[in-house]
């Protein structure tokens, strides 16, 4: 009798951690108001939200099950009460019992979908999909595909309301990728070719003056034509030569104290110089939150296809013929895209009869800075490198 009433109550707490509302479906809004899994749902904050929704709804077999995976504290033990930090007896139980709540039903699968997208960005093999599904400890591999797409989308609508939002500002960034595409079986007409195409991410502005982005802004202040009095001493003015001065003094002296023995104990001082008085505009630290953009197959070296890629970028962040904030759209790349977005802007912002959209006078495309230095240290590497062998103290081949 005790046994069947242990056994109805486990089946009463196992429906009620089953249903939509628990949470062990997601928290994004699905169609006919189920809820359905979000990227909200998926982080480090995962399994302990699991376990939140498990000791609010199935106390009894969690304790049940922590209890199983407890072990027997030895008499000898130093710390009895010490937890463990191998395979920690309410971490497994909250991991079996979402197995099993999975199995019940193949909706509350907060758990066991995280799982899956661990499985699918390691490379998981189809053996182990096979084990891993059949057993309840993830979704099969079709539907973790499914899942993700249906991820993308909603990432994809995310991008269409931010885009929209004037409060916020999306930075581009774009870039040509390749994909070597062997064919594994020789057959009549095939044969091996490289894909070409353009991937794109966006990074969201922060702290930034919302003049800056306004286009009709940008535009007028073009109109003025104060771009013809800038000369070389207007920016040697705008130069902060003290702070230069003083920064370079301390790469030197940070040099010297990082390879002078005697002089090591100075580092906290010279990094608290760095920190106060030689500190300018410092940018407080924070994790910029970047978006990826649905990659295009287009070829950038190609001015129409580059026209293209472009209004495709846009459109996937909001920004489109019909419906437009008149907003700056920065994008940003190499050399080569920088180059390209320029002369491209050239020949279509002299067709006035089309509207500004179609002219991309919206886009301001700018050089990425790491790429204008890397290009710059390669370019004095292969000037001044000479020969790995070489006897000249002057060259970095001498030195390397």
């Amino acid at each position: 009798m005790v046994v069947q009433l242990c056994e109805d109550e486990i089946l009463k707490e196992v429906r009620a951690a089953a249903r939509s509302s628990s949470g062990l479906h997601g928290s994004y809004a699905g169609t006919h108001g189920r809820k359905k899994l979000g990227w909200s749902d998926i982080g480090e904050h995962t399994v302990s939200t699991a376990e939140r929704i498990v000791k609010r709804h199935q106390p009894l077999t969690l304790h049940l099950l922590t209890s199983i995976a407890t072990p027997r504290v030895r008499k000898d033990a130093k710390f009895p009460g010490k937890e463990r930090k191998q395979r920690p007896p309410h971490l497994v139980a909250v991991e079996a019992l979402s197995t099993l709540t999975f199995s019940h039903t193949s909706h509350a699968r907060l758990l066991p979908a995280t799982r899956s997208i661990l499985y699918f960005a390691c490379g998981a093999s189809h053996v182990l999909w096979n084990y891993a599904s059949r057993t309840g400890l993830t979704q099969s591999w079709s539907t973790t595909y499914r899942l993700l797409r249906d991820l993308a989308k909603q990432d994809a609508a995310e991008m269409q309301r931010i885009g929209q939002d004037p409060s916020r500002w999306l930075i581009e960034r774009i870039d040509n990728v390749q994909q070597h595409h062997k064919q594994r079986e020789r057959r009549v007409g095939r044969e091996n070719a490289m894909r070409v195409g353009v991937a794109g991410t966006v990074a969201e502005a922060e702290d930034f003056v919302p003049a800056a982005a306004d286009l009709d802004e940008r535009l007028r202040r073009v109109a003025e034509g104060l771009r013809k009095d800038l000369s070389v001493e207007a920016v040697l003015d705008m130069i902060d030569f003290e702070h230069l001065v003083e920064v370079a003094v301390l790469q030197w002296v940070q040099t010297l104290v990082n390879y002078v023995p005697y002089l090591r104990h100075y580092k906290k001082e010279l990094a608290e110089v760095y920190r106060s008085d030689a500190a300018k505009l410092r940018v407080p630290t924070r994790k910029t939150r970047i978006h990826p953009l649905r990659p295009v197959a287009k070829n950038e070296a190609l001015t129409t296809e580059l026209r293209d890629t472009v209004v495709e970028f846009m459109s996937q962040i909001g920004q489109t013929a019909d419906s437009h904030v008149r907003r700056i759209v920065l994008v940003g790349g190499d050399g080569m895209t920088f180059e390209k977005i320029i002369k491209m802007k050239d020949q279509i912002e002299t067709q006035l009869e089309e509207p500004e959209f179609k002219r991309l006078i919206p886009v301001v495309p700018f050089l990425e800075t790491w790429h204008a230095q890397w290009t710059y240290l390669s370019g004095v590497c292969e000037t001044h490198w000479d020969d790995s062998l070489t006897k000249d103290p002057s060259k970095l081949g001498h030195s390397a």
